[in-house]
């Protein structure tokens, strides 16, 4: 499907053949874009300050700090994977945002609480204006494994963002870490960034 820039306006605009929403409708945030499966994986890109979901097209305006050259084409391969798994005759927005997830009931052993608080205190916060979360499954010997969530599950970015940004900070917090491990399936999930 093709797509093309408008850089002036930096905007990324991808028109498809056949009709993926009843309307137009413009997102700001993450938030705003729970009828919109495709917004919500979209809104996983960092950089991404708006989405409008058209009838027959994708308008994406990214950041001031970031171009066009390397984002592009990854763009457009999500949303093209993303439509390839729709039926052809459905539209793209669901008709109710979907529930708040229940919260996990997993009790966390005494000697982890201070890293389960640190993630909902430091780490989460940040991911969640991108729609993800992270949840801790263990520790052992210096390695800390978490679970990513939502729109970091399945990310291409979720690699960068381990290592560099939540590994990073929990090495300057907590000198026994050695190193943050990652246990996600990210091809599942309820709404992975990449199905």
């Amino acid at each position: 499907m093709p797509f093309h820039i408008i850089e002036a306006e930096k905007k990324f605009v991808f028109e498809t053949e056949f009709q993926i929403s009843s309307s137009k409708k413009t997102y700001s945030n993450v938030n705003e874009s729970r009828t919109s499966p495709l917004a919500s994986k979209i809104f996983g890109f960092p950089w991404v300050a708006e989405i409008t979901v058209a009838p027959v097209s994708v308008t994406v305006i990214r950041q001031d700090w970031v171009n066009w050259d390397i984002l592009a084409q990854p763009l457009n391969d999500m949303i093209e994977r993303h439509f390839q798994n729709l039926d052809p005759n459905s539209i793209e927005e669901n008709p109710e945002p979907a529930p708040p997830a229940a919260p996990q009931t997993q009790k966390i052993p005494e000697e982890l609480q201070k890293y389960a608080q640190f993630i909902q205190t430091s780490i989460n916060p940040n991911l969640a204006s991108h729609g993800g979360s992270v949840e801790l499954v263990g520790f052992k010997e210096g390695v800390l494994s978490l679970v990513m969530k939502g729109g970091c599950q399945g990310c291409g970015q979720a690699q960068m963002t381990l290592k560099q940004g939540i590994e990073t900070s929990f090495k300057a917090e907590f000198a026994e870490i050695t190193e943050i491990r990652d246990e996600t399936n990210h091809a599942g999930g309820v709404n992975p960034y990449y199905s």
